[in-house]
């Protein structure tokens, strides 16, 4: 039996020069001869082909060994080894790399693919207004997504047309100005601050000039009649229907005079007779004369006009004219 392994290990010592295979060699040769009834040659490839293997074996463990004792490896050694994706720090990613995609509304620092992004795009129809927020959600709006139309906005469509003395106007899509122009004796337009204190004052102190043809007494009310062509100024009455309050005058004059007569604003010479200060605010009515009274003509055929208020009682009573053309008591 000895003989039979010292002529195998010379057959084969060009195939097992490792002390540490000769050794397994003859372990493995001797228990597989002491137990098989094969050839000799048979039982020599058995041991070899065990042989083999675990010595290869043997050199991978011997080889993790010695990576586990060895030093710690540098960068260099981790890209040589292991590839550049093993390096700590930033990272510059080749070619197609690709990760597992994050669940929608990931919140983390989990790498972002691109289905991950393209998933992030909202699929709900864009607000039209409401009150502002900045709202939380992690989805975006996409590029062609349009906004529902407002109806309660006025279209830019829409137009706005002016007429004299207005001008400008036009559609809605950018700011409009109108221009209205002062008012002259010509053109229409607004009234300016002017204007109203020319008006206000040609108001308070419209008059006119006529002959007096009666004696005329300050605070009387006044009605105009033609004589021969010329204007003339008399006591107003309330008992002749063609006789209607015109105006008054705050002022005396005597018959053939050229008498002042007020058309429009306030008489303030009244005379007080039987007012009060409890009368201020009431109606006031043609009476007989160029007279003033409270009580409103109720006989048939007398002349029923209302020529003002009572604005105050003193020592003269102040009346605001109201040029009214009166009726005719029936």
């Amino acid at each position: 039996m000895v003989q039979r392994i010292r002529v195998s290990r010379e057959q084969l010592s060009e195939f097992l020069t490792d002390p540490r295979a000769i050794k397994q060699f003859e372990q493995l040769f001797t228990t597989v001869d002491a137990t098989s009834t094969a050839s000799e040659d048979t039982v020599i490839t058995a041991a070899l082909a065990s042989t083999t293997a675990n010595l290869a074996l043997d050199t991978a463990l011997r080889a993790a060994n010695d990576d586990l004792a060895a030093p710690l490896l540098d960068t260099a050694d981790l890209v040589r080894r292991y590839g550049p994706e093993t390096v700590p720090g930033d990272k510059d990613f080749t070619g197609s790399s690709t990760s597992t995609t994050p669940a929608v509304d990931n919140n983390t620092t989990r790498i972002a693919t691109t289905a991950f992004v393209l998933g992030q795009a909202s699929g709900s129809l864009p607000v039209v207004n409401g009150v502002a927020t900045i709202g939380t959600s992690y989805r975006y709006s996409r590029q062609d997504h349009i906004h529902p139309t407002d109806g309660t906005l006025v279209p830019s469509t829409r137009t706005i047309s002016t007429t004299a003395p207005l001008t400008g106007g036009g559609d809605l899509s950018a700011d409009r100005t109108f221009v209205m122009a002062a008012a002259t004796d010509a053109v229409p337009g607004y009234l300016t601050a002017a204007d109203h204190t020319s008006f206000a004052a040609k108001a308070e102190t419209a008059i006119t000039t006529a002959v007096a043809s009666d004696t005329l007494t300050a605070g009387q009310w006044i009605n105009f009649h033609n004589v021969a062509g010329v204007k003339n100024a008399r006591p107003a009455d309330m008992t002749d229907a063609t006789k209607p309050a015109q105006g008054f005058v705050l002022a005396g004059f005597a018959s053939a005079a050229t008498a002042t007569v007020y058309l429009a604003g306030v008489n303030t010479v009244i005379p007080v007779g039987a007012y009060a200060a409890a009368d201020v605010g009431k109606p006031v009515f043609l009476s007989t004369a160029g007279g003033t009274t409270l009580t409103p003509p109720a006989t048939t055929g007398n002349l029923l006009q209302q020529v003002g208020w009572v604005d105050a009682v003193g020592a003269t009573v102040t009346v605001n004219f109201i040029n009214s053309p009166g009726i005719v008591r029936a």
